[in-house]
């Protein structure tokens, strides 16, 4: 069953905010830097569409954004965004000069590997992985650790498993393709990039 954070795109925005509290904008903003304008950009697990739609759409870009959440596609395509359901880990990548994946990885432990090369596959110029590192799921509080665990199933499974700072970095070295790492202010994501 949908966890309750995935119901709802403003229900999904709130809950973003409380966690991310003051450097909320600031995940969206780090990504957004790296996005020259004139490009294409395929963003798979998109959500709310909250990048491209506050930080995105003024750098005139061809965007395509990918979800299996029918409610985030339906909120999208009601703004005019190019939305479509789709099941990364069965479906196509369109293909794009950006590829990007913003806090949706671990949703595909431990099968998450090849889901990373069909993406690095799509993208023509760069793919850029965006992921948590520091999460409820590994708090030393049982109650608390079982709520981050079981509050993030998007509609196909619950995630369990977690990345931290160092295997999330130990897992982008397995990737000729990885050129750089940075950490997005507050210290709860690292960013990936991959050039082809």
């Amino acid at each position: 069953m949908t966890s309750p954070v995935y119901w709802h795109p403003l229900f999904y925005q709130s809950v973003m905010r409380v966690l991310y509290g003051k450097h909320f904008e600031e995940r969206y903003r780090a990504l957004a830097e790296l996005i020259p304008e004139n490009v294409s950009v395929t963003e798979v697990c998109m959500g709310d569409a909250y990048l491209y739609r506050h930080y995105l759409k003024q750098k005139n870009i061809e965007y395509v954004g990918l979800d299996m959440n029918p409610v985030f596609v339906a909120g999208a395509l009601r703004r005019d965004i190019d939305a479509h359901y789709h099941n990364v880990a069965a479906d196509p990548i369109p293909s794009a000069d950006y590829i990007i994946m913003q806090a949706s990885l671990y949703q595909f432990m431990p099968e998450h590997k090849p889901i990373v090369k069909k993406l690095l596959d799509a993208a023509t110029n760069t793919f850029i992985l965006a992921e948590p590192v520091k999460n409820l799921a590994a708090s030393s509080n049982p109650l608390l650790s079982c709520i981050g665990k079981y509050s993030a199933n998007p509609g196909h499974k619950h995630a369990v498993n977690r990345f931290n700072r160092d295997s999330l970095l130990d897992f982008f070295h397995q990737f000729k393709e990885f050129k750089e790492s940075k950490e997005i202010k507050g210290g709860r994501e690292l960013i990936g990039i991959f050039k082809k």
